[in-house]
């Protein structure tokens, strides 16, 4: 019988390359947002109403509702809790990473963790 390889050693060699590179992207991603201080942003109706440091503990209701909590400990935040009927918002759980988001549908509400506090005159695309 002949006996089959599935990898050959060029096989083995991409496979081994892709791996390294993998790693190198990764660690120059980690080094670069290291340094960055990250913010969340609650939005109201498409609008920035407030922006906190995640780096604060605090629990509070945004102006616009008293009866959603939002919650903000160990560089992480969530909606504690919500009067809106499904409940998928605080069902979301900790937000920790930029670019994640959590919507409160019923409520016209969001957060969401960035690296950088965005400068309300700056202009969003170019031509």
């Amino acid at each position: 019988m002949d006996k089959r390889n599935f990898f050959t050693k060029k096989d083995l060699i991409i496979i081994f390359a892709v791996l390294v590179l993998s790693a190198l992207l990764f660690l120059l991603f980690s080094l670069y947002t290291k340094g960055q201080s990250e913010y969340l942003q609650i939005i109201y109706e498409g609008e920035v109403i407030d922006t906190r440091p995640l780096d604060t503990d605090i629990e509070y209701s945004p102006v616009t509702n008293e009866n959603i909590i939002i919650e903000i400990r160990d560089n992480r935040a969530r909606f504690k809790t919500s009067d809106c009927p499904d409940k998928v918002c605080v069902n979301t759980g900790w937000l920790s990473s930029p670019g994640q988001t959590a919507v409160c549908l019923p409520n016209k509400i969001s957060i969401v963790i960035q690296t950088s506090v965005p400068d309300k005159d700056a202009i969003d695309t170019q031509i």
